[in-house]
Order: C-alpha cells, then structure tokens, then sequence
C-alpha cells in the first residue's frame, strides 16, 4: 500500500532484507510503504518497507523485468526470517504442484 493507494504485483525473489516485487506501477524510490504478503491458508503479512529501486520499463520477458526492489524496515531478526521461510515453503509448494 502506497500513498497513492494500493499496488499489485508479485514476489519473485525474497531474503531476510528485502524483496523484488514485479509490478507494473511507477514507485518513488525511498517511498516508505508496507507490503502486505498473501500467503494461502495464513493471515496477510504486513511488512513495512523501503522502496529502493524502481524500474518501470522492462517487462515479464527481459532480464530485469518491471517491478520494485524493497528492503523491510522495522522489523526484528526474527520476524524477517519468518517472512523468508513463509515464502520459501510457498515456493517450494508451488514447484512441486
């Protein structure tokens, strides 16, 4: 969720310190935001974050595709590696269906 309202995307890559988040929308570089991450059967994480980069113009195809690079803030050690392992265990389900 930014100033602006909300933005859609997807995660495509995940550590303890951050995130890439594909979307298309433009996000301010700096913006603080939280990013809430929907995991099945458990309530939406709600992370805050730091927009670190932005790159508007690639697409899903390139290299770099569109979307936004997040580092979390505000959080504890423990916390982020809860995020990391939620998302792995999403992942790993994912490649095995």
């Amino acid at each position: 969720m930014t100033s602006k309202g909300p933005v859609v995307g997807e995660t495509r890559n995940v550590s303890d310190e951050g995130a890439f988040i594909c979307c298309k929308e433009n996000v301010s570089p700096e913006a603080r935001c939280r990013l809430f991450i929907m995991v099945p059967d458990r309530k939406p994480l709600v992370v805050p974050v730091e927009i670190c980069w932005s790159n508007p113009y690639g697409s899903e195809f390139d290299a770099t595709p569109c979307g936004v690079g997040v580092r979390f803030s505000g959080m504890s050690a423990a916390d982020r590696r809860g995020i990391v392992a939620a998302m792995k265990e999403e992942l790993l389900e994912e490649e095995t269906d």
